[in-house]
């Protein structure tokens, strides 16, 4: 399910209203309805002044899935907090956290059997930037090959 590559085929300009359209109009399509409304905020709501905020923030979990971060070195001061994290410097993590996407395990799985993650003093790194676009961010389908084939469980 490749919303973002569908949307961007269909418009350029991929913070354009149609282009956004097209996404949520792919992902409601094919997402699990009963998920959706689960996990919205309205669902224990009797209407929008009786809204549950406090529970909500107190549950709240940006991403539900099990996940790992991966560094993807897009510059060279990512470089840099990564050539001091390697000489020892521990505190870097933080700021390296900017340049930090979540995968999910089974694609972390995937990547890393792949070869295109190393591990720098316990952090994982995009070893293999063929995989990163600028546009859409991290592409685990390089020129069509490999990860995505089995990729959801």
């Amino acid at each position: 399910m490749q919303f973002t590559k569908a949307a961007r085929q269909k418009c350029p300009e991929i913070a354009a209203p149609e282009c956004i359209e097209t996404y949520y109009r792919q992902f409601y399509t094919f997402c699990d309805k009963d998920e959706i409304r689960s996990n919205t905020i309205a669902r224990d709501a009797a209407g929008i002044d009786n809204l549950p905020f406090r529970t909500y923030a107190e549950n709240f979990r940006f991403i539900q899935e099990d996940t790992v971060g991966v560094v993807i070195p897009t510059d060279d001061t990512a470089k840099a907090l990564l050539a001091k994290l390697e000489s020892g410097k521990f505190s870097v993590r933080r700021k390296l956290q900017r340049y930090t996407v979540s995968l999910r395990r089974h694609a972390f799985s995937k990547a890393a059997e792949a070869g295109i993650l190393c591990e720098r003093n316990g952090v994982f790194v995009l070893a293999d930037m063929a995989y990163y676009e600028k546009e859409t961010g991290l592409n685990l389908e390089h020129n069509g090959d490999l990860l995505w084939d089995g990729m959801f469980p």
